[in-house]
């Protein structure tokens, strides 16, 4: 389309637009000269672009059910595809389960000149429909449909009779996500995973435009999905995880990836799962994912400006547009899907609310404000709806001398009362209606003021300090009034009273200090304090938790020996003056006699600050491989400080302590196929140092000359002070031929993890490690079973359950090891095996082991009401499925799609910590809004 041939088009665009505008707007004139007045103004604003408020208010649509009909939407979920034919009004909805484009009329009802069934059947229809409305195109008329089982894209022509039939050849494609046709009656293709978009036109040439030639993953656009053509040609799409994109094609016709730009910022939405245009209103819809639900955005096809939002359903949806009517249809289609096509009509203009800063805020009270501004229209309700959370619970009329003629944003507000004070948050919101629709604002925030308020401690002395805090009684009585303190590391609060006492506060509104003076407190003691109040009204609360240190001696952190040799050594440590002049030494010697002072003739001083400070003394002229004690003294005006005796050992003739030389832990004689240390790339573990002093865990290829195994086989060597290194067999031998493939396997079992200290762990085997029955079972079926590997050398079986799906079993690992606690007492793990009575959800699934409750599923997340569900993406990619366990084996953390949250964040995946049987969201934002680019 040529340059000139667009602005004639955009002139008839704009006159329809001034047509339909008036048309929309025509139920609003009243007779008199000044309501036409108006009219024309609001209408003229309305063509303008102006900031008023535009929804689309939801239309019947029934559509006809049962045999006589020949019509069911038989399956919800997949009612998959919408379009609409401009001239009749006659709506096409792709039934997948019964594979048949249904036909319907404009409200549902039997569709215009056409006889029962209202049907299109025969093929395995799926994914898109698309219908030509061009007025220029010679194929106007034509409905397109793909037909999945066999690749193509069939077109249906319109007969006289009402009927549509099969003409002209199907058009082959590998996949096709999404269709529309542009004003020249071509035919556009989303071609989903392929990363491309193909024109074809009326005489059935086909352009294919590839997005990402190069194959990078840097540049793909991933899943091409719905494609939109506005009236100057250019293309819009939604690439489903990375936006929606419009294309401004070359001269030639041609689009590449740079011609294509974001339309619409990512950080709107979390998904696109629909894309239609009106090119008379010169609109774009989009159905967009906020959440756990969609709903459907109205933008400016020139500016990308959002114009309004509405439509919101619960499942994934596909839009039409007849652009004749103004009417738009959004079916749903997916999981949650209702099976409905929604139906809104043209766009109508509704009350422009906004919330604004709360004023008069006290601990109890707040005046909410707002602002309404009518558009012209008369304003049939106005409300306030405010409460601890986004879902309110309280609603009140409006307060303020707003007019429902108002053309000019006018204030509101609501007084509310009964608050809970002391900093907790309540959210509001305007709401107003007219004879079109509903406005709602945006959500805002109040706090309340705090009434029982800790201040910081004055007076801190080494024994002494004085706790202060402030009280507003908000006019209610003050029947008792504490100030609460403890030591850090002491389980509950003392008690003072405060000064002045509660008697003697007035129940007014104004601030009253109160204090509480301390006595015979622990030196360098560290506290944490709190102002604590009870009312007349018998509500106790608490200011915040504040804190003090006490002074007293000098405090000493940090002591060590560092950098050893064959007769010297550093001694370094902390020193703490705590606000007074001190100075310090090191003592040493043989044994805790020491002896020895360094420095020798003086004692440094290190001020009288209240930061640490480090110091060092170096030791000379030591004997080789000896050990010796030492310890640092600090002494202040207040007191002195003794360190805790502490040893090192210099090194000895081959620089290790102990006298120790190299040494060999495994045998010399390893036999002619041993390799130790080599790792083949086997899930076996290779190598594992113990935490307890003269243990090593190693495999070798081939194993020693005795080995009970063929394979990779693991030792424990552990060296005595007596004996030296002792070398033994860890991996279990090859106990049993496997009775489905009929012989031994030559790596029978893998030790996933040890013990820290290499005393327990955790084995998968194909061979029967027990003599239970359920064991045999399982590797009888020709799989694996987990065992734990006790520290006496004995064996428990972890899943000793009969398994749910046996149709999973393949000769591939069956369990990922998370981790374990320190003494294998409890161990979690992933599998794709189901297990009777344990639950979770998904094709692999998060477990727990534990001596004293056995085997149980742990992979739930909040569901954001104080329950839980079962996590279905646990054994995904790595980047969705991450897991960890604490030392203790108490807690698990691992990474879920959040069910609930805040905006944003639902579907998103979180970090959770399971712990006591309950799951926490640890990742959930703590804000109004979720942080930019957080997931």
């Amino acid at each position: 389309m040529t340059h000139s041939t667009r602005g004639v088009v955009q002139m008839g665009l704009l006159a329809e637009v001034a047509v339909a505008t008036a048309r929309r707007w025509r139920a609003h004139i009243v007779g008199s000269l000044a309501s036409a007045v108006a009219l024309i103004a609001v209408c003229l604003l309305f063509v303008a672009g102006a900031s008023a408020t535009i929804t689309h208010k939801a239309e019947p649509f029934s559509p006809l059910t049962g045999k006589e009909s020949g019509l069911t939407f038989e399956s919800p979920s997949g009612l998959e595809s919408v379009a609409v034919d401009d001239a009749t009004g006659n709506v096409f909805a792709l039934d997948a389960s019964p594979d048949e484009v249904a036909i319907l009329g404009g409200e549902g009802q039997v569709p215009l000149e056409l006889a029962a069934p209202f049907t299109i059947t025969g093929f395995d229809f799926r994914e898109a429909l698309a219908y030509d409305n061009s007025a220029s195109s010679p194929d106007r008329g034509t409905l397109y449909v793909y037909d999945e089982a066999d690749k193509q894209v069939r077109r249906y022509v319109r007969k006289p009779s009402g009927h549509y039939e099969e003409e002209g050849m199907p058009i082959a494609f590998g996949q096709v996500w999404g269709a529309g046709t542009d004003m020249d009656g071509n035919l556009w293709v989303g071609n989903g995973p392929e990363e491309s978009i193909s024109k074809v036109t009326t005489a059935g040439v086909v352009s294919k435009f590839d997005f990402n030639p190069t194959g990078k993953i840097e540049e793909q656009f991933a899943w091409v999905g719905e494609v939109a053509v506005d009236g100057d040609g250019d293309v819009f799409f939604a690439s489903y995880s990375d936006g929606l994109f419009k294309c401004v094609p070359s001269g030639s016709g041609e689009i590449k990836r740079e011609d294509c730009s974001e339309f619409i910022p990512k950080a709107d939405y979390t998904f696109v799962s629909g894309v239609a245009v009106d090119r008379v209103h010169n609109d774009l819809y989009a159905a967009v994912q906020y959440g756990a639900g969609y709903q459907v955005n109205e933008y400016d096809l020139a500016t990308g400006k959002k114009i309004a939002e509405f439509g919101q359903v619960p499942a994934a949806t596909q839009i039409a547009v007849n652009e004749a009517s103004g009417r738009i249809y959004v079916n749903e289609s997916g999981p949650g899907a209702h099976g409905y096509i929604n139906v809104y009509g043209p766009a109508v203009v509704v009350p422009t609310v906004n919330t604004t800063a709360a004023t008069g805020v006290t601990g109890s009270k707040a005046t909410l404000n707002g602002t309404v501004n009518p558009e012209g229209l008369k304003v049939q309700e106005c409300v306030f709806e405010w409460g601890a959370t986004t879902s309110y619970g309280h609603k009140s009329p409006c307060e303020g001398g707003w007019s429902s003629e108002a053309v000019e944003p006018l204030p509101v507000s609501l007084q509310v009362s009964g608050l809970e004070p002391n900093g907790v948050t309540y959210h509001y919101r305007v709401v107003a209606k007219n004879e079109d629709g509903v406005s709602t604002s945006a959500d805002k925030t109040v706090t309340t003021a705090k009434t029982v308020i800790t201040e910081p401690a004055s007076g801190v002395s080494t024994t002494a300090a004085t706790l202060n805090g402030v009280v507003r009684p908000e006019g209610v009585g003050v029947t008792d009034c504490e100030l609460e303190y403890k030591l850090t590391t002491e389980a509950s609060f003392k008690s003072a009273p405060c000064s002045p006492d509660a008697a003697e506060l007035e129940p007014d509104f104004t601030a009253h200090p109160v204090s509480a003076k301390l006595t015979g407190l622990q030196p360098n003691g560290s506290y944490v304090f709190r102002l604590k109040v009870t009312d007349a009204e018998e509500a106790t609360r608490y200011g915040a938790t504040l804190g003090f240190t006490t002074t007293g001696p000098p405090q000493l952190s940090e002591i060590s020996a560092t950098d050893a040799s064959h007769d010297s050594v550093t001694l370094v440590a902390r020193v703490d003056p705590d606000g007074f002049g001190t100075s310090y030494h090191f003592e040493w010697g043989a044994d805790t006699s020491y002896g020895h002072s360094v420095p020798v003739d003086f004692e440094p001083f290190v001020g009288s600050g209240e930061q640490s400070v480090l110091v060092t003394a170096k030791l000379a002229g030591l004997s080789a491989a000896s050990l010796y004690h030492y310890r640092i003294v600090a002494t202040n005006s207040v007191g002195r400080a003794v360190g805790a005796d502490q040893a090192f050992e210099t090194l000895g003739p081959c620089d290790l302590p102990e006298g120790r030389c190299l040494e060999m832990t495994s045998p010399k004689n390893l036999g002619p196929a041993a390799a130790p240390g080599r790792f083949l790339g086997s899930a076996e573990l290779h190598y594992q140092a113990s935490t307890r002093p003269g243990a090593v865990a190693y495999s070798i290829e081939g194993g020693l000359s005795e080995a009970t195994r063929s394979g990779e086989t693991l030792y424990l060597s552990t060296r005595s002070k007596v004996g030296g290194w002792q070398t033994s067999q860890v991996s279990p031998g090859a106990q049993a031929l496997n009775e489905k493939t009929g012989h031994v396997a030559a790596s029978p079992s893998d030790f996933l993890e040890l013990s820290e200290g290499l005393s327990c762990g955790v084995v998968e085997s194909n061979q029967p490690l027990t003599e239970s029955p359920l064991a045999r079972l399982v590797v009888e079926s020709g799989d694996n079973n987990l065992y734990r590997r006790n520290p006496d050398g004995s064996y428990s079986l972890i899943t000793e359950l009969p398994i749910e799906n046996p149709e999973v079993i393949t000769v591939e690992k069956s369990y990922h090891l998370v981790g374990m606690s320190a003494d294998c007492s409890r161990i979690v793990f992933e599998s794709k095996f189901h297990y009777p009575g344990v639950g979770g959800a998904g094709a692999s699934r998060l477990y727990e082991w534990s001596e004293e409750e056995g085997l149980r599923a742990i992979g739930f997340v909040p569901n954001g009401s104080g329950g839980e569900v079962p996590d279905a993406a646990v054994g995904g990619s790595p980047s969705d499925s991450v897991n960890t366990v604490s030392r203790d084996g108490s807690r698990v953390f691992f990474t879920a799609p959040r069910v609930a949250g805040k905006a944003g964040e639902v579907g998103k995946p979180g970090v959770c910590a399971r712990g006591a049987g309950k799951s926490r969201d640890l990742s959930l934002s703590q804000t109004a809004v979720p942080d930019s680019g957080a997931e």
